[in-house]
């Protein structure tokens, strides 16, 4: 449990950085702890040999992953990311990782996957480039790494399907 200390520390450093400062500080810590992330592989496998001992390594993870916490902590509530949101994202993501591993990538035709929402959806129609899905509300058009296309009203639905008609008779 972090003491009061931290709490007076963060509200003086917000005092004193503007919100863009405190996002550039987050993007310095975020590389940091990828460095840290490749230095503690290097220790552990011993393939390409470091001077940093697997302790030491693990210490520096750490301690990049605290800086990068401290600037979350330091992002006012408009900024700061939702853990709501952020679970739904670790679902669908680890789907997609478990997927990739196992050779199952694409999902098939009446598949319920996770959308980036957090919300699950049906997959429509299934190509070598994108997956079309409903969820009840809207259809989404995804490739493989990202949302191309949201849309909820009759028409943009209507127009969806006629691609889909088009890509399935070509």
């Amino acid at each position: 449990m972090l003491g009061h200390d931290y709490y007076q520390h963060l509200n003086e450093i917000m005092d004193h950085l503007e919100q863009s400062e405190i996002l550039a500080q987050m993007a310095e810590e975020a590389a940091e702890v990828a460095q840290a992330c490749l230095k503690l592989r290097r220790a552990i496998d011993q393939k390409n040999v470091t001077p940093t001992s697997l302790p030491e390594a693990v210490d520096q993870l750490e301690e990049e992953w605290a800086d990068l916490l401290l600037c979350k902590d330091a992002l006012l509530d408009d900024y700061k990311p939702k853990p709501e949101h952020i679970h739904s994202c670790m679902e669908w993501k680890a789907e997609r990782w478990r997927n990739r591993l196992l050779g199952t990538d694409s999902p098939a035709i009446g598949d319920e996957i996770f959308m980036p929402d957090g919300n699950k959806a049906i997959a429509v129609f299934v190509n070598t480039d994108s997956v079309f899905a409903i969820d009840g509300e809207r259809f989404w058009q995804l490739s493989k790494d990202s949302v191309i296309k949201t849309g909820n009203t009759y028409d943009e639905i209507k127009m969806a399907t006629k691609r889909l008609r088009m890509t399935s008779e070509a």
